[in-house]
């Protein structure tokens, strides 16, 4: 198989073959449960020997837990055929684990393949050269610049070959490949359940139990409960920034009792119920959640904190025009006093 390798003149340029949005050198996190196996975290060169080892060390193991955004691609197709030559089975559960771009491929060396959910595998194309990478382009020129960018369209094209003939051998069908490169380098294609087993990516699929599946009634009623906890007097609830965020924001203040008032009257009036509930069916279709946990991160917390920054901005608009009235009507008393 055709390696992925540059002369010292390009390696620079190498690096951007790695499939993933993966920015970090930390390595994957290994550990065995049972006869599990489970692969947390970005893959990067040296995985394929850790893993090796780990399957040494623990002979029980009959199946790999893949949790991974990606990362290098080389090492991704490692792990595959290490995998395939010890006939394990690979799993990923939508939502909760998952393989993305060179995760993928090493899910694609399970002798069985398992998706559990509606979800569980994304796909996306060969990054193209950074910012970084095109400035250190613009500062060569003539045969260098011209050696430069036949090495990098050079490797490209291996990693490619590598890629098709991988999927060859894994599961006989290089159409995931087309769905990859369709996808493009800067977004990632979360291929559905029933479309794996179509491209023969995956071999079976396990359905979310009743209590899994985020259906309408359930959506609603998460956000109505998650509303319900910000009339709480001094308390926050569903969707608020607290101190610490990621975001950097500042930590949102519990609502006031005229803030309070206005969402109880909202969440009472038959209208506006009617209305958040065929809302958050719509939404629900459009977002897709693969199970109840995602849901509540990609749609409840969104709708509720929408929600109440509406409140707060119906509370504010109104307070703002209550002043300019009372602004008005003292400068018409004033006028009438003769002040």
């Amino acid at each position: 198989m055709p390696r992925v390798t540059a002369p010292i003149g390009v390696v620079l340029l190498v690096p951007f073959l790695v499939l993933a949005f993966v920015r970090t050198a930390a390595a994957a996190d290994f550990r065995v449960e049972g006869e599990t196996l489970f692969l947390d975290g970005p893959i990067v060169r040296g995985d394929a020997e850790t893993l090796r080892g780990m399957l040494g060390a623990n002979p029980e193991v009959k199946r790999v837990s893949l949790d991974s955004p990606g990362g290098d691609l080389a090492t991704g197709l490692a792990l595959g055929k290490l995998i395939r030559e010890r006939k394990l089975e690979t799993v990923v559960e939508g939502g909760m684990r998952e393989a993305a771009s060179a995760a993928a491929y090493a899910f694609m060396g399970g002798d069985i393949r398992t998706v559990k959910g509606t979800r569980g595998i994304g796909v996306h194309a060969f990054s193209t050269p950074s910012k970084e990478v095109r400035a250190m382009l613009k500062q060569r020129s003539g045969d260098e610049l011209v050696r430069t960018i036949n090495e990098f369209e050079r490797s490209t094209q291996e990693a490619t070959m590598a890629v098709v003939e991988f999927v060859i051998t894994m599961i006989g069908d290089t159409r995931i490949v087309a769905e990859a490169v369709k996808a493009g380098a800067d977004e990632m294609a979360w291929l559905p359940s029933d479309r794996l087993i179509a491209l023969k990516v995956a071999t079976r699929q396990i359905p979310l139990a009743p209590d899994e599946i985020p259906d309408p009634d359930w959506a609603y009623g998460e956000v109505v409960a998650g509303l319900a906890l910000w009339l709480v007097p001094g308390s926050v609830g569903t969707g608020a920034r607290i101190a610490g965020s990621a975001d950097g924001l500042a930590p949102d203040a519990p609502l006031d009792e005229r803030e309070r008032a206005t969402l109880e009257a909202m969440l009472h009036a038959e209208s506006s119920q009617a209305a958040l509930r065929a809302d958050v069916e719509r939404l629900l279709e459009q977002v897709a959640p693969p199970n109840r946990i995602r849901a509540r991160t990609m749609l409840v917390e969104p709708v509720v904190r929408s929600i109440i920054e509406s409140v707060r901005a119906s509370v504010r608009k109104a307070r703002e025009a209550e002043a300019a009235a009372n602004t008005e009507a003292n400068t018409e008393a004033s006028t009438e006093r003769g002040d």
